[in-house]
């Protein structure tokens, strides 16, 4: 992780009740044989998924031969079709009901039955039926909760297995895709040469929302100082503050707010030189592709999901009484863990990895 000397970001490793962390579990492999095919398994949701892309691709690294396969929602299949490297993508049911959920299990026990290392990043009770069904050489179920980010998470389970798995943040995707992100930028207004900077009010309720208001002055502010245009993307979360954006800016900024799959969503960030964010899948997304990150944690947990290693600040309430409390609805009724952060402590913020860091 990386900190910071602002006053409000929090660096308290705070672990909060009703969950206690668990351990990992599962089964060693017996012996240093040669490592030919791997399962990842990740279901949901889109952040957690799209956290597992640079260990997929540190695994990818560090076994060039082996065959990687990826088993997650079907809702998630064109992100990890997007990559080349990936031998395979399975998809689980999508479905809440009992009925569609047994027969996915039922039907990728035979896709994968007997293969030699499975990583169960999701110890659901369905994955873990699966798990058994299987019948793998050597499998490990990673730690929901243990205070640490989900990456470290995710690498634990993978080191406990025996796998080499240093997270990798520059990976290929289709070249195709590249394209088509270029191609959707000219066409919603992008300036040639202009640095590329997303705006990402996408927090799913109020206490994930850092003001609006400041967004849009982060955003003159980003593009007097660095030239830049805005971008706002993504789903109906973003829309109301993304639109509000977009109206201020005028010309410096563009809207692609509902106008991207997952996959071209996955080749627009790419494009970016930095990304300030809610906590929200979308900031995941950048940061995971390598991109300059500042998150803005407000009633979730940072100690969980906040982005880690050098291209990464974050802002969290761990360090308030009332923080990381998880609410919808602020106890307080003033919104304090986000309030307290100012434009100013922001733009510090991107200074250290986008300024500093040229």
């Amino acid at each position: 992780m990386q900190g910071s000397s602002l006053s409000h970001l929090s660096s308290v490793e705070t672990f909060r009740p009703p969950f206690q962390q668990e351990e990992v579990i599962g089964q060693k492999p017996r012996g240093a044989g040669l490592v030919t095919r791997i399962v990842v398994c990740r279901l949901q949701a889109f952040g957690d998924v799209v956290i597992t892309l640079p260990l997929l691709a540190g695994l990818r690294h560090a076994y060039p031969d082996a065959r990687i396969e990826v088993l997650t929602s079907q809702m998630y299949l064109p992100l990890f079709a997007a990559l080349p490297w990936v031998d395979a993508v399975h998809g689980f049911s999508d479905s809440q009901s009992l009925l569609p959920r047994a027969r996915s299990v039922a039907t990728l026990a035979r896709q994968l039955r007997g293969v030699p290392l499975f990583l169960d990043l999701q110890r659901l009770r369905a994955t873990r039926a699966l798990t058994r069904l299987i019948a793998p050489e050597a499998w490990c179920a990673f730690d929901r909760f243990a205070p640490n980010p989900a990456l470290d998470r995710y690498r634990e389970a993978a080191v406990w297995l025996g796998l080499q798995a240093e997270p990798q943040f520059n990976f290929p995707i289709q070249s195709s895709l590249a394209q088509r992100a270029v191609a959707l930028l000219r066409e919603a207004g992008h300036r040639i040469g202009c640095p590329l900077i997303c705006l990402n009010p996408a927090g799913g309720w109020p206490t994930k929302q850092w003001p609006i208001d400041r967004y849009i002055a982060l955003g003159r502010m980003l593009a007097n100082r660095l030239g830049a245009q805005v971008v706002v993307m993504g789903t109906h979360h973003v829309r109301a503050g993304g639109e509000a954006i977009v109206r201020e800016l005028g010309e410096d900024a563009i809207n692609l707010i509902g106008r991207t799959t997952v996959a071209e969503a996955l080749s627009v960030v790419r494009q970016l030189r930095l990304m300030v964010s809610d906590d929200s899948g979308l900031m995941h997304l950048a940061w995971a592709n390598g991109v300059p990150t500042v998150a803005l944690f407000g009633a979730t947990r940072s100690t969980w999901s906040r982005p880690c290693g050098a291209h990464a600040r974050w802002f969290g309430s761990e360090d308030l009484p009332c923080g990381a409390c998880m609410s919808a609805v602020c106890a307080r009724r003033d919104q304090h863990c986000l309030a307290r952060v100012s434009v100013e402590n922001v733009m510090e913020a991107v200074n250290d990895v986008v300024v500093g860091g040229q």
